[in-house]
């Protein structure tokens, strides 16, 4: 499974094969109203784009220190409890998440 969302956050890439070690994704959807567009090589993310279907907020596990932007504002990213983090979001809009 390369992204998990029944936790209420979205896990990315919690179990790659290990032939995967590079690859693409467009329109993964995530419990949410979330669509995920993203990039992965050697095994880690490098690139994330998220568009809100239905305006709820966002809620990602990562051990980074991630930076969100969309139509080149950043957007301000609320640490929770276990490398979870969450952003605000308007439906509609296409979210990038920086730090990966």
């Amino acid at each position: 499974m390369l992204l998990q969302s029944h936790e209420g956050y979205i896990d990315l890439l919690p179990a790659l094969p290990s032939e995967w070690a590079e690859g693409h994704f467009d329109g993964v959807c995530a419990r949410g109203g979330f669509e995920l567009d993203f990039s992965w090589k050697n095994k880690a993310l490098t690139s994330l784009e998220i568009l809100s279907k239905a305006g709820l907020p966002c809620n990602l596990k990562t051990d980074k220190k991630i930076k969100v932007f969309s139509d080149g504002q950043q957007i301000q990213v609320k640490k929770l409890k276990n490398g979870i983090v969450e952003f605000k979001t308007t439906k509609g809009k296409t979210y990038t998440v920086a730090g990966l």
